[in-house]
């Protein structure tokens, strides 16, 4: 990997100006991610790009949840009865190097439906 040096000036920095250039630009450079961020995250979840000439940003959504073990009868899982939503905008400052991270939004989501479907189906544990 090659390393990222935000001390140098504008001319060298890197011309991005797509998602598929910022992957590229992240894969193939030594910079240090976010805590519980990584490129394939990035590939698969990142929307609502925004690129400029120093910075770039996209938004991530994250259901941090826990796994819900039951199956139905079938054997397809059954969905989760409590749910996370967090959003979460990530910038990332060509000039300084630096990662901006800003909470967007936490939502918890609950159906009462889903748990008694559960009980019904399997019953208590």
């Amino acid at each position: 990997m090659v390393g990222f040096d935000s001390d140098h000036d504008e001319p060298s920095r890197p011309d991005l100006s797509n998602r598929d250039d910022i992957i590229q630009f992240l894969e193939q450079t030594d910079i240090t991610l976010p805590d519980g961020l990584n490129v394939e995250k990035i590939k698969s979840r990142g929307s609502w790009w925004a690129i400029d000439n120093s910075s770039f940003s996209f938004r991530i959504e994250r259901h941090p949840s826990g796994p819900f073990s039951a199956t139905s009868p079938t054997g397809s899982r059954i969905p989760t009865p409590a749910r996370w939503h967090v959003r979460k905008r990530y910038a990332f400052d060509l000039t300084t190097g630096e990662w901006d991270v800003t909470e967007q939004m936490r939502e918890f989501e609950f159906d009462p439906g889903l748990l008694v479907d559960d009980q019904m189906l399997f019953g208590p544990r």
